[in-house]
C-alpha cells in the first residue's frame, strides 16, 4: 500500500528553521484563540456544514410538569440567578406567606372566641346561688323569640309547692299582642316561655288584648293547698280580662275567668294592680283585691272571689297613674292584714292605708316624701319584704330606678337602689321601660327589649344582686 502524500500538510516549525518573518502572527489579545495562517486554503480542506437531515427534531410543547430544585439556576453562562415568585425573591415570599397566613388564623380564632364570650356573657353573670334561675333555659322545642312590646308591662308572682320547689312567674306582651309567661322552679332551675294567648286559642277562646295593656298577676294557695293564679289584662275597649289556671306545670292551660263577662271597664290608658295575701285561717280568708281607674281618674277597688263587685273609689289620683297594692301583717293578731295600695297625687308617691275588712270609708292616706315624674304612667313594684316592711319602686322621667322603703312605717328617703354583677351597660341609671317584683325577693325589669333579673335580702332592700337574662323563647 503506497504511503500517503504529505506534501500538502503544513510544515512544522522547529528550532533550526524557526524564523521571526516565519511564525504566524499573534493577537496582542491573550484571551483570544490563536489566529490561523494567512495563507490561502485549499476550499476542499476547510471544514463545511453537516447535514441536519438525520438530527431529532425539536417538539413545541409544555414545560415539564416537575420543577427545578434548587433555589438557584445557571443563565447566561456561569452567572447564578435567584429564581423569583411575583418580583420577590423566594425566601421573602415565604416569609411573607407565613405572616399573612397566621394573621389570618389569629384573626378567625380571635372572632370565634369573642363570640362565644359574647353569647355566654349572661351566664357569667349568674350568682353563686345554687337556687338562682339560670339564663339558658329555652327549650329544645323551641319555635321563636318573643319580641317584647317597646312599651309592655311588667308582672311577676312567685309560689311555692308542697314539695318546697319555688316557682317564679314573669308575664309581658309581645309586638303581636299576645301575652307571655316565662316560668322558673327551683327544682329544674330553668326559665321557659308560653304563650297564654295561644293556650286560650287552642281552647276556643280568642280575646283582643290591647295594644300595651296593664298586666296584674296574683299567686295563692288555698287553705286546702289548692294553687291558684290570676292574670288581668285590659281587652282593646278597656273592658278587664281575667285569665285563670290552677295547673303549677309549665304547659298549663289557661282559661278565661268569671270577670270576662264585661263586668268592668277601666279608663283608656288606666294601670291595673292585684294583691291576694297568702295568709288566714279556716274562718277568714282575704280575696283578691284589684285596683283601676275610672274615666273621672278615680282609683277603683274591686274585691274577688266567686262573685266580682266594685269596692269602690279609694282615692282621685293623676290621669294614668301608676299603681300598686300589698298588703302588711296585723298587730297584734297577724292574720288581720293592713292593706296598702300606692298611686300618684300630683306627681308626689303617696300610701293610702286601708283596714282589713277594705272598708272605704275608714282610709288614710300617707306621703312618702317621694316626687314622681310628671305625666309618669308605668306601674310600680311593690311589695311586703318581711311580713311588715315594703319596698317600693318606680321609674324616673328618664328610665331610672328610684326607690324607697318603710321601716317600722318609717320611709327612708328616695335613692336608687345598688345594682351588683349587672352586665355591662345596665345600671339603676339604665333606660327601664318596666318594673316588677315579687315576694320572692326577686325584681325584673325591661331594659332594651330584655328582661334581667335581680335578688335581694331583707336586710339590704335596696342592694340588688344580678340573677341573668329571663329566657322568652316560646317553646310548643
Amino acid at each position: 500500500m503506497a504511503s500517503p502524500s504529505y506534501s500538502d500538510l503544513p510544515e512544522v516549525y522547529s528550532q533550526t528553521n524557526a524564523s521571526p518573518s516565519k511564525l504566524p502572527p499573534v493577537s496582542a489579545t491573550t484571551s483570544l484563540p490563536e489566529a490561523y495562517g494567512q495563507r490561502e486554503r485549499d476550499p476542499s480542506q476547510l471544514p463545511h456544514a453537516t447535514d441536519t437531515t438525520y438530527l431529532p427534531e425539536v417538539i413545541e410543547g409544555p414545560k415539564p410538569y416537575y420543577e427545578v430544585p434548587d433555589e438557584k439556576v445557571k443563565e447566561n453562562g456561569d452567572t447564578l440567578v435567584e429564581r423569583r415568585i411575583w418580583g420577590m425573591k423566594r425566601k421573602t415570599f415565604f416569609i411573607l406567606l407565613v405572616v399573612v397566613a397566621v394573621v389570618v388564623i389569629g384573626g378567625a380564632v380571635g372572632g370565634a372566641v369573642g363570640a362565644t364570650m359574647g353569647n355566654g356573657g349572661s351566664e357569667s353573670s349568674i350568682s353563686s346561688d345554687d337556687t338562682a334561675p339560670t339564663t339558658s333555659g329555652s327549650s329544645p322545642t323551641s319555635t321563636n323569640s318573643a319580641s317584647i312590646l317597646p312599651d309592655s308591662q311588667l308582672s311577676s308572682v312567685n309560689w311555692t309547692d308542697t314539695n318546697g320547689y319555688d316557682h317564679y312567674y314573669v308575664f309581658y306582651q309581645t309586638n303581636d299582642k299576645q301575652i307571655i309567661n316565662s316560668i322558673w322552679d327551683s327544682e329544674n332551675k330553668t326559665w321557659e316561655a308560653r304563650s297564654l294567648s295561644a293556650s286560650l286559642d287552642s281552647s276556643g277562646v280568642t280575646i283582643s288584648i290591647h295594644t300595651g295593656t296593664s298586666i296584674a298577676a296574683v299567686a295563692w294557695n288555698a287553705p286546702n293547698d289548692d294553687w291558684n293564679i290570676r292574670v288581668y289584662v285590659l281587652r282593646i275597649d278597656n273592658a278587664i280580662i281575667e285569665l285563670t289556671t290552677d295547673d303549677s306545670t309549665v304547659g298549663a292551660s289557661w282559661k278565661q275567668g268569671g270577670l270576662g263577662t264585661n263586668k268592668l271597664f277601666a279608663a283608656e290608658g288606666s294601670n291595673l294592680a292585684a294583691w291576694h295575701p297568702n295568709v288566714g285561717n279556716s274562718t277568714w280568708h282575704p280575696e283578691t283585691a284589684l285596683l283601676w281607674q275610672d274615666d273621672e281618674q278615680d282609683v277603683q277597688l274591686s274585691i274577688g272571689g266567686g262573685n266580682w263587685n266594685e269596692g269602690g273609689t279609694v282615692t282621685q289620683a293623676m290621669n294614668s297613674t301608676g299603681l300598686g297594692i300589698t298588703a302588711i301583717q296585723g298587730i297584734p293578731r297577724p292574720e288581720e292584714i293592713r292593706w296598702r295600695v300606692f298611686y300618684d297625687s300630683s306627681d308626689k308617691l303617696r300610701a293610702q292605708l286601708i283596714p282589713t275588712d277594705l272598708n272605704l270609708d275608714e282610709t288614710k292616706s300617707s306621703a312618702i316624701r317621694s316626687d314622681l315624674p310628671q305625666d309618669a304612667t308605668s306601674n310600680y313594684a311593690v311589695l311586703c319584704i318581711n311580713e311588715i316592711d315594703i319596698l317600693a319602686v318606680n321609674l324616673g322621667s328618664d328610665g331610672n330606678l328610684v326607690g324607697r322603703y318603710s321601716d317600722n312605717s318609717i320611709w327612708s328617703d328616695d335613692y336608687a337602689p345598688t345594682l351588683h354583677g349587672s352586665p355591662s351597660g345596665i345600671s339603676s341609671s339604665s333606660n327601664f321601660t318596666a318594673i316588677s317584683a315579687h315576694a320572692g325577693r326577686r325584681v325584673y325589669g325591661i331594659v332594651d327589649g330584655e328582661i334581667h333579673e335581680w335578688k335581694f335580702s331583707d336586710d339590704t332592700p335596696m342592694d340588688w344582686t344580678y340573677v341573668g337574662q329571663v329566657n322568652t323563647t316560646v317553646s310548643n
